[in-house]
């Protein structure tokens, strides 16, 4: 992905080395994987920007004769971490997300996570006058888990979840959502 001119070449947030591919074919299937990986950058925008970090992908079609014959699975996953602020003891929050289409089924899956966001990570969208400021004062605010999960039957969704961890000082607090669209909502 390097070979892009200066014109045209995907926005800075994206990775662009590519650090596995793979084709396979045998008897029953075709498939191919990749991942691309993020390449450092010093690069400083306005506004603050994430970086993604990694993209898989992985898509595969059966063919043949047999019940399974003509489906198609594809995944496709994303990784971005939000780094801390340098004046903090905190790891940098991991943003995790994908999609997988399950031909069998006929089924989507959405998926989107994070995980140790603490409200200190977010110092780079202060003025930079205040931004270590509000860092130390927003340490103890902390989303420690939260994730959604959509699956899609027939174009529609079908289920969703929803789960989060808070914590705000040494307390944490726990709740999960679910919700069966068997109808509308």
């Amino acid at each position: 992905l390097a070979g892009f001119g200066s014109d045209d070449s995907p926005p800075s947030i994206f990775p662009t080395a590519i650090t596995m591919a793979k084709l396979y074919v045998n008897g029953e299937a075709i498939g191919v994987t990749g991942t691309l990986r993020s390449v450092a950058s010093q690069q400083h925008s306005k506004p603050p920007i994430f970086s993604i970090d990694e993209i898989e992908l992985a898509a595969s079609y059966k063919f043949g004769s047999g019940d399974s014959s003509g489906d198609v699975e594809i995944a496709l996953g994303l990784s971005a971490l939000i780094q801390a602020p340098p004046t903090t003891d905190l790891e940098p929050a991991e943003l995790r997300a994908g999609f997988q289409y399950d031909g069998s089924h006929k089924s989507w899956k959405l998926v989107g996570t994070i995980d140790n966001l603490y409200a200190a990570h977010l110092y780079q969208f202060f003025h930079p006058d205040v931004q270590l400021s509000a860092a130390s004062l927003l340490e103890s605010i902390a989303i420690k888990h939260f994730s959604v999960t959509y699956v899609y039957q027939s174009g529609q969704a079908s289920n969703f979840t929803l789960e989060g961890i808070l914590g705000i000082g040494d307390r944490s607090e726990e709740r999960r959502v679910g919700k069966e669209c068997r109808s509308r909502w």
